[in-house]
């Protein structure tokens, strides 16, 4: 068929859109992998569940991100001029869906374990883990749905999926990090290092929940104005991308949440009891002490996440 019936308008909104879109998933991805080979040359020695989550979603990615250039491709290559191509949605679409739910769930697992480190309140960890869940299975739910609805005509009849699967993401993404903010507001200190401290990792917080969330609503409002367009995937083909760096940024800033400018010396005291351990569990025990210029000392709770008081299963 001729290029000269498909509408300007229609190009855009089924072309266009997808093209730029997979470009942004596309550069997402090359500062996604600058992230991970930092984290590899400076944590090589980390724990083996962050060593696997850290190479597992970069993999998942590049799973998604061969679906979206492979999406772009079918239309535009493919199908280009052809009217009946452009209604259909081929079987990249539920990869790159899949992809999304699996990234956004280990991210959100990522950051639940912090918040459960730093709160030991499993009543709210249950409920942040269950709304992370619901996204999950959302997601799950549209791949199979775009799998048996090929048409473009039929994305209206995925508005309750849909809803439900960014909704419960965006909630988790927000909850989790307003659930983090207010633990660490809770610590109280006198020393100004520490202070700074605490301020630093609530803004990694907000950045955390802020990231994806912000895609998608994006991604979720385009959808609901325009269910048989693809406005909705310049922000939806980026969420799984965005988990990842989420969760590489965090724990590349591990090593840099404790650094500050103030004068003053910061004791780490390590102690781990001697002996074998159980079934690989081990018994790790880690307190911070701040002394400041006139030698006092403060117990300093907040140093980071990944150095508060706890027992660690390694």
């Amino acid at each position: 068929m001729s290029t000269a019936l498909v509408p300007v308008k229609t190009l855009h909104e089924v072309f266009g859109t997808l093209v730029i879109g997979s470009w942004l998933t596309v550069m997402l991805f090359a500062v996604e992998l600058t992230m991970l080979w930092r984290y590899f040359s400076v944590y090589q020695r980390d724990v083996i569940w962050i060593r696997i989550i850290a190479i597992s979603m970069p993999i998942i990615d590049f799973l998604a991100v061969a679906a979206i250039c492979a999406m772009s491709y079918a239309y535009v290559i493919t199908g280009w001029g052809d009217l009946v191509a452009m209604t259909k949605q081929g079987p990249e679409f539920p990869i790159y869906v899949m992809t999304t739910a699996c990234n956004v769930l280990f991210m959100h697992g990522f950051l639940l374990h912090r918040y459960l480190i730093l709160s030991r309140n499993y009543i709210v960890g249950v409920v942040l883990a269950l709304i992370s869940l619901t996204a999950f299975v959302g997601g799950t739910v549209v791949a199979w749905a775009i799998h048996h609805f090929t048409d473009m005509a039929d994305r209206p009849k995925l508005k309750a999926f849909v809803t439900i699967w960014l909704a419960a993401a965006v909630a988790a993404d927000v909850l989790i990090a307003v659930a983090l903010i207010l633990e660490l507001a809770r610590v109280k200190t006198s020393f100004q290092k520490t202070k700074s401290l605490l301020r630093r990792l609530i803004g990694m917080s907000i950045a955390s929940g802020s990231f994806t969330a912000t895609l998608a609503v994006l991604a979720l409002s385009t959808y609901l104005s325009s269910p048989s367009t693809n406005y909705c995937l310049l922000f939806a083909v980026c969420i799984g991308r965005a988990s990842t760096i989420t969760v590489l940024f965090n724990v590349n800033e591990r090593g840099t949440a404790g650094r500050g400018s103030n004068s003053g010396t910061t004791i780490q005291l390590d102690t781990k009891p001697p002996g074998p351990t159980n079934g690989g569990i081990g018994v790790h025990q880690m307190s911070i002490v701040h002394v400041d210029a006139s030698g006092r000392t403060e117990y300093d709770p907040a140093a980071s996440f990944d150095k508060l008081p706890r027992r660690d299963i390694v």
